[in-house]
């Protein structure tokens, strides 16, 4: 064990960067002109898709992920939105569920 402090904490440090908060299974990937939400893994390391992967979305669609800047400001697509929406209430509910 390395007996240097601030290098143990460098190390929890690179560490904890790596990993990625994600309290939903879904997050939003721009796509064929609207802001989509997908399932689909991302790029090990990565907090978005490189422009023209193909990701399946909550909408049921196989679209090419953009992820120019202008992307991320499109409208979001009405039925992923529905969907992220169902699948969070659901979390939500289980998550409390047994609490009162």
């Amino acid at each position: 064990m390395d007996s240097d402090p601030l290098n143990r904490f460098r190390s929890r440090h690179d560490r904890c960067v790596m990993q990625t908060f994600q309290p939903y299974p879904f997050h939003w990937v721009p796509a064929a002109g609207l802001r989509h939400a997908s399932t689909d893994a991302r790029p090990e390391g990565s907090l978005a898709y490189v422009t023209g992967t193909s990701v399946s979305t909550l909408c049921r669609q196989e679209l090419s992920a953009d992820n120019s800047e202008i992307a991320w400001l499109w409208p979001t697509c009405g039925g992923c939105d529905t969907e992220a929406h169902r699948i969070a209430r659901k979390l939500a509910a289980s998550a409390t569920e047994g609490i009162f």
